[in-house]
């Protein structure tokens, strides 16, 4: 518990090594939903659940001020393309907070797997405000315009490539699929290889076609079964407006800070 919360930073974001700062370990980071755990671990902490309720008496009070902070910073990372929110990125540059790069085919994108886990982490605060409220709206509502409707994932035996098989998206009626990434200029599904270009699904290399989680579906069971169940006891007003009207609510809460 000490090391946790002494690896936080003061905007409340954590990185992902602490206290080795070389190359991206020192980034805000949600890859991995590392940020998102331990928030969640902080939280029980804070409110004495299951086996962490010895801890409760010795850090509680401090368990629950650096959730607080993260998800502070959680908020304020929200990626906003033309003033508009949208989802998340995988890391952060601690100080700019901008999207920040890690691997050379992980560039500054926002990252849809990473989201995911971001709105449900928001979702289980027990009291969320206005600003929460917006967030995960407009995430959901940036995750229904970027759905990919009617294309599934297909894994196939290909003997004549280098690992053996292959991954190919294929037309499937009624089924979805998210890009992991999109690119933060035309939010359009990107692939990156490992000279860090931009290049096609289908020109990936074969190695980081199959072994990346290129597409996925993600959001798929938290905007059909998660998100109404969550309105109905969270967000009961709001539930009914529109997103441009909840994105109007969060620059009006802004702006009373």
């Amino acid at each position: 518990m000490e090391y946790l919360l002494h690896a936080q930073y003061a905007n409340g974001g954590w990185p992902q090594f602490h206290p080795d700062r070389s190359l991206y370990r020192a980034h805000i980071t949600f890859n991995d939903d590392a940020m998102v755990r331990v928030i969640g671990l902080l939280r029980d902490i804070a409110q004495g659940d299951g086996d962490m309720a010895v801890l409760a008496p010795e850090f509680g009070a401090r368990a629950r001020e650096a959730a607080q902070r993260g998800i502070g910073s959680i908020l304020a990372t929200q990626v906003r393309i033309d003033g508009v929110p949208t989802i998340w990125a995988a890391q952060y540059d601690e100080n700019s907070l901008q999207p920040a790069k890690a691997r050379a085919y992980e560039l500054p994108a926002l990252a849809v797997s990473e989201s995911v886990g971001i709105m449900r982490l928001l979702m289980r605060q027990p009291h969320p405000d206005a600003r929460v409220v917006a967030a995960v709206e407009s995430a959901a509502a940036w995750l229904h315009a970027h759905r990919l409707p009617d294309l599934a994932l297909q894994r196939i035996d290909a003997p004549a490539e280098e690992t053996g098989k292959d991954v190919r998206v294929v037309p499937q009626a009624g089924a979805s699929l998210w890009a992991r990434f999109y690119d933060l200029e035309e939010q359009q599904p990107m692939f990156v290889n490992r000279d860090g270009q931009q290049v096609a699904f289908a020109a990936l290399p074969n190695e980081r076609r199959t072994g990346y989680a290129w597409y996925g579906t993600w959001p798929e069971d938290l905007l059909a079964r998660e998100l109404p169940r969550w309105r109905t006891v969270h967000a009961p007003a709001q539930r009914t407006l529109n997103p441009l009207r909840l994105i109007v609510l969060d620059v009006e809460h802004r702006s009373d800070d």
